[in-house]
């Protein structure tokens, strides 16, 4: 974006500012995708007598909520 003309505040303003939002949106949709998949695939398998050892815990979405805002928190 440099090479365009852009200075370092446009830069930074673009790459923190909407960036940050639409990571967070893309989280939360691929979080519930993920979560709705793994939960499919229990119940089908569960239809068919099968079973795989897996459990959907709270503490994994937190963490990676908080692995994807660090970089902001830092910078702001």
């Amino acid at each position: 974006m440099k090479s365009f003309g852009y200075s370092n505040w446009k830069i930074q303003k673009y790459s923190f500012g909407v960036i940050s939002v639409l990571s967070i949106v893309a989280w939360i949709i691929s979080t519930l995708l993920a979560t709705a998949a793994m939960s499919s695939v229990s119940y089908v398998l569960a239809f068919y007598g099968l079973a795989i050892p897996m459990a959907i815990t709270w503490w994994p979405f937190i963490v990676s909520a908080i692995i994807i805002e660090l970089p902001s928190l830092v910078v702001y």
